[in-house]
């Protein structure tokens, strides 16, 4: 994407498994949360079953597990219970893994035959370490402008290693 190409093939196929993690680790994070917060309070007995079937696959293994009946699971869940709607109205009070889950929930169908390059663009993705790429901007009234790209990792815990790269002049987070 980043020299206008658009993802390959390839590229979407294999994103998909983080998109299967984030769903799985948003949904995670609200079912917690509402364990927590409601004292496992839920609207059905069905609901219940359904949250408890899902906080059995780890989000690390969403990819061989993975189904379309899973992802049904989900979306009949998140519709249904609206105590998951309101732990996500107030996700700010936890810890909570994607910005777009909800997108990424209800969107999950197209997600397992090609995602879109909002979906891949917006894929929560862990960092370590400091990668650096440089590229070329071409204007016509100018010459090529050099950009040097610096992802240093958005994690608390990376953000020691942005002191190191203090000659740059901006930082996007």
């Amino acid at each position: 994407m980043l020299f206008c190409k658009g993802f390959s093939h390839e590229e979407a196929l294999n994103t998909r498994v983080l998109i299967y993690h984030n769903i799985l680790s948003s949904m995670h994070a609200l079912i917690n949360a509402n364990i927590r917060i409601n004292k496992d309070k839920w609207t059905t007995t069905e609901n219940r079953v359904v949250a408890n079937e899902i906080l059995t696959i780890e989000p690390s293994s969403a990819e061989s597990l993975w189904t379309h009946v899973l992802g049904q699971k989900i979306l009949q869940l998140w519709n249904n219970e609206p105590l998951l709607q309101d732990m996500y109205a107030i996700r700010h009070t936890f810890q909570f893994p994607v910005a777009n889950a909800v997108d990424l929930i209800t969107q999950f169908e197209t997600a397992m035959h090609q995602p879109t390059n909002d979906m891949l663009l917006r894929t929560y993705r862990k960092t370590t370490g400091a990668t650096q790429w440089s590229f070329f901007y071409s204007n016509s009234d100018e010459k090529d402008i050099l950009f040097t790209t610096v992802d240093t990792g958005g994690q608390r815990n990376e953000r020691r290693k942005w002191a190191h790269h203090c000659g740059m002049f901006s930082f996007l987070f």
